[in-house]
């Protein structure tokens, strides 16, 4: 009787004999152990090279950000010396130390009280640099938010809280601007806004707004808004009609105004935010100068009145051409509206006299011309309002 084949213990070692037993004497078999051995060793090495690469790009970043880190904090001097407390200061309200001009030194920002009038003190912005070993005060700018001592003479809680500064970038430098609000106290509520920057190799205001009766003032994103009172003629301080929110940005040289938006809510109006829809209407008003004596006084200056929301649009440019009645005259770019023009200037007897665009003007000044109301002018996009001659120094 045959005997039985034994089964092995191990199915795939029984496959494995049968492999050996099929390629048995053939020199392919160690030539394809021998490759397969070779890829399968460089897939390992290959494997490491690529962990071994990663792991030295991200240890080399992070050196490079220390190095960084500490180049910066070399660079970039922090003066522990105490601002100044002298001359007309007689308190800080708020002080932070920063490098505004990016020489690696950086300037002491403040706004400071003055020692008082009577019972009233002023706040005042002012930025010190490090020189010689002292603190030397290289800018400083009344606030425009006077406040009340009370009965001890000393500075009164509420006027202090009104008047601060933050460190915000809004000139596209890569640089933080400061920007500052103040209020005053009292039923009007008086407010007012400055930014102040590196610009043109010196440390400066670059902007301002007010005082403005109730207003506020904000940034969003890099621009600057103002939100100011369009108050019809017969509203009371209080309670305007309504509400126009002006934002500006910076075009590498000033701050301009970009677009504004007029409502009646002012919470509607205050948390509008911008967008191209806002984009200002440009138009132009363009007249003749004049004025009862020989020549046109050089500080002679021209505003137009926007009737809704009460912006003014002046200028002190006199430009010379023939098509002017005297060959000389005026041109303001405005929004699009409803304006009065007039024309001011400190040689006039009656000081803060305005000579309007007026109906006496528009009857040709004659001895008949009894009228002497301001003519509303009108101002559309794109266009050019000429003839607006504001030259009634007769009422």
């Amino acid at each position: 009787m045959p005997e039985k084949a034994k089964k092995p213990c191990c199915p795939f070692l029984n496959c494995c004999k049968n492999i050996l037993q099929k390629v048995q004497g053939k020199k392919n078999f160690l030539i394809i152990i021998l490759l397969v051995s070779i890829i399968f060793l460089l897939g390992i090495i290959f494997s490491l090279l690529i962990i071994s690469k990663k792991s030295s790009k991200k240890t080399a970043k992070f050196k490079s950000e220390a190095q960084e880190a500490k180049t910066y904090q070399t660079q970039t001097q922090t003066i522990d010396v105490p601002l100044p407390q002298t001359g007309n200061i007689s308190a800080y309200i708020q002080t932070q130390y920063y490098d505004l001009d990016d020489d690696g030194l950086e300037e002491g920002i403040a706004i400071y009280r003055d020692s008082g009038d009577g019972d009233i003190y002023w706040p005042y912005f002012a930025v010190f640099k490090y020189e010689n070993g002292q603190w030397n005060q290289i800018l400083e700018q009344r606030l425009e938010s006077y406040t009340h001592r009370d009965k001890t003479q000393s500075a009164t809680d509420t006027g202090i809280d009104r008047n601060g500064f933050e460190l915000i970038e809004v000139t596209n430098d890569h640089i933080d601007d400061v920007f500052i609000k103040t209020q005053g106290e009292g039923s009007g509520r008086w407010f007012a806004s400055l930014a102040c920057g590196f610009a043109n190799g010196e440390i400066k205001i670059l902007w301002g707004a007010g005082p403005i009766p109730h207003g506020e003032s904000g940034t969003e994103g890099k621009k600057i808004w103002v939100l100011a009172p369009a108050p019809e003629p017969d509203d009371p301080n209080c309670c305007p009609s309504n509400w126009v929110k002006t934002w500006y940005q910076w075009n590498n040289s000033e701050f301009e105004e970009i677009g504004d938006y007029t409502a009646g809510d002012i919470k509607h109006v205050r948390n509008k935010k911008y967008s191209a829809k806002q984009k200002l209407s440009i138009g132009f008003i363009e007249g003749s100068l004049g004025y009862p004596s020989e020549g046109i006084p050089s500080d002679m200056e021209i505003c137009a009145q926007n009737l809704e929301t009460k912006k003014m649009y002046c200028t002190t440019d006199h430009l010379k051409s023939s098509k002017y009645t005297y060959k000389i005259g005026y041109k303001l770019e405005v929004s699009a509206g409803k304006y009065y023009v007039f024309a001011m200037t400190s040689s006039f007897g009656e000081p803060g006299y305005k000579a309007y665009y007026s109906a006496f003007v528009d009857c040709g000044m004659r001895d008949k011309c009894r009228s002497h109301t301001p003519i509303s002018v009108t101002v559309s996009e794109g266009e050019i309002t000429s003839g607006i001659d504001p030259i009634d120094w007769y009422n």
